[in-house]
């Protein structure tokens, strides 16, 4: 009996060893607790949610692990965050500008940190002791708590829902309980029919109307023709007033010698007017003889007697007077008036003295 038992114990054992190491090997393999070779050099890694990271995790860039985590995650010194160290493998680097994150994988929900490399490589990576800042992705956790405000906030809707149902359901009962009632139907029957009345009066007001929107068009048509009038009649006052210009231009000419014309005139009729004073008002011979009625006198008599009797006192022959009496008697007198000739005994300036005189 016992020696039928040993074999059968003997494969429980190695079944259960077996098990052992293949549950070692899973974990060892989907767990991350062997993540390769150790060693690389440092960076150091900025986060706000280190759940499930742990010393030894590894680090994945597009899927093939490059590093692990070196220490547990620690508080930074202004409790921002939190500062997880990392060691990246020796020829292993990280391009600047990849998206680092927090991640989960394998069958126990174990965390990693995942590097995504740039859509655009410059040619420059992190080097030794740089602090990469990652990226907040959210968790199951944050998906979780979102997805329960979310059913929260829905069943909130819902319930405004129903009762915007109730109080719709309540307005149509009221409406179909006062609103349809016979009066109400038979005044919504006459509505109608003034309605449709309106609308037959309103399409033969638009009947009526075609007329007067031809008269109205020839009326443009009449005033657009008025308004071509209008502009040919501005030309043509346009070409007059242009006209006028040119004869205002020739105008000019003419006023500005009329102006020295004028001018020439003021000075003749200043000259005169000196003249006139100095033969008024001045101390010459002439101004003696028209102001000094004494004077003039005396020339006059002294103008007579040279007259008479010659220029040395002398009286004048005798003989010339009876000839001359007789030829003044034989003459018939002239006529007096504007055009009878003059005395040529009294011409010269004696004479002019003597009529002065008188």
């Amino acid at each position: 009996m016992s020696e039928r038992r040993q074999p059968v114990e003997i494969y429980v054992g190695l079944f259960v060893i077996l098990g052992i190491i293949l549950l070692g090997w899973l974990l060892s393999h989907f767990g991350g607790l062997a993540s390769g070779p150790k060693g690389g050099y440092p960076l150091f890694l900025k986060v706000n949610d280190a759940t499930g990271i742990r010393s030894g995790v590894p680090v994945s860039l597009g899927g093939v692990d490059i590093g692990y985590v070196a220490a547990e995650p620690q508080l930074r010194e202004d409790f921002t965050g939190l500062r997880i160290e990392l060691s990246i493998f020796e020829g292993r680097r990280i391009p600047i500008g990849s998206d680092v994150t927090v991640g989960t994988n394998g069958l126990m929900g174990d965390s990693f940190i995942r590097v995504i490399p740039p859509n655009e490589y410059d040619g420059r990576f992190y080097q030794e002791g740089e602090l990469i800042e990652a990226k907040r992705k959210g968790s199951i956790n944050d998906l979780a708590g979102t997805a329960g405000q979310t059913l929260v906030r829905a069943s909130e809707a819902l319930e405004e829902i129903n009762r915007t149902i109730r109080d719709l359901n309540e307005v149509l009962k009221g409406v179909e309980e006062n609103f349809l009632g016979s009066e109400n139907a038979g005044n919504l029957n006459a509505m109608l029919s003034s309605l449709r009345v309106s609308s037959e009066r309103i399409e033969a007001a638009t009947e009526n109307l075609d007329p007067l929107l031809r008269t109205t068009e020839e009326a443009m048509v009449e005033v657009k023709d008025a308004a071509k009038n209008a502009n040919s009649a501005f030309n043509e006052v346009q070409v007059g007033v242009e006209g006028f210009t040119d004869t205002l231009e020739m105008v000019n000419p003419v006023v500005s010698e009329l102006d020295g014309t004028l001018d020439d005139l003021r000075v003749t009729l200043d000259s005169a007017n000196r003249l006139m004073d100095k033969l008024n008002h001045g101390d010459g011979l002439a101004a003696a003889l028209v102001n000094d009625s004494e004077l003039r006198n005396d020339l006059t008599s002294f103008a007579d007697k040279l007259n008479r009797n010659g220029v040395l006192l002398y009286p004048r022959e005798k003989q010339s007077a009876a000839p001359r009496r007789e030829t003044s008697k034989a003459k018939p007198a002239p006529a007096s008036g504007p055009h009878s000739p003059i005395n040529p005994e009294k011409k010269g300036l004696f004479h002019f003295l003597k009529k002065r005189e008188t």
